[in-house]
């Protein structure tokens, strides 16, 4: 009878991910293994190499659209759950852009091989489901939008600069908040008819 795992998978994954996004791909398979308190032997025994375990930690995170979405359904202004909305937006490039910096600076990862990582698990989808919120708001009178799409894209776009400028040590959490809730009120008076 086999013995059973002591950490399962994607324990292990978020233990090599945690550590890879942190001190970048050189950090060693001992100090993964150290981290999620197994040997180097059960860990090359899931993962045949550094290389493979890389691979399969670093997986950009999918959008989870309808939960993102509605993280602004408590608000009955929709000003309010846009700016939500937004902040949900914000905590998912706050995942993902540490993640595609690593694979972005790993020697044996290519560009296609990003693109593909990032095609299954594009966070264009964030557009479409922005889009389809601000055009329900049209539908059912509480906004008139004119551009549901575009203003999406503006909104994502904005939000993934302050994501990225908070990575690279520019922002702080309190700033980005603010800033989060005037873009959404600068864009909110400037999308509608």
């Amino acid at each position: 009878m086999g013995r059973h795992k002591i950490i399962e998978d994607e324990e292990l994954l978020n233990h090599a991910r945690r550590l890879f996004v942190s001190k970048g791909a050189s950090i060693s398979t001992k100090e993964i293994a150290l981290s999620a308190n197994i040997s180097q032997a059960t860990l090359f025994q899931r993962f045949p190499t550094k290389e493979a375990l890389f691979r399969a930690a670093m997986i950009p995170p999918k959008p989870e659209v309808d939960s993102i979405i509605g993280a602004g359904a408590h608000c009955s202004d929709p000003q309010q759950a846009l700016v939500e909305i937004s902040g949900a937006i914000l905590d998912y490039f706050r995942a993902m852009m540490p993640i595609a910096v690593q694979l972005m600076l790993h020697p044996v990862v290519t560009v296609q091989e990003m693109k593909g990582e990032f095609q299954r698990n594009n966070p264009a989808i964030l557009i479409q489901g922005l889009a389809m919120y601000l055009n329900s708001l049209n539908q059912t009178g509480r906004a008139k939008i004119n551009d549901p799409r575009a203003s999406a894209g503006l909104l994502i776009a904005a939000i993934h600069s302050l994501a990225l400028f908070e990575l690279m040590g520019l922002h702080e959490e309190l700033f980005l908040r603010e800033t989060l809730a005037a873009s959404v009120a600068a864009l909110w008076s400037g999308m509608q008819v």
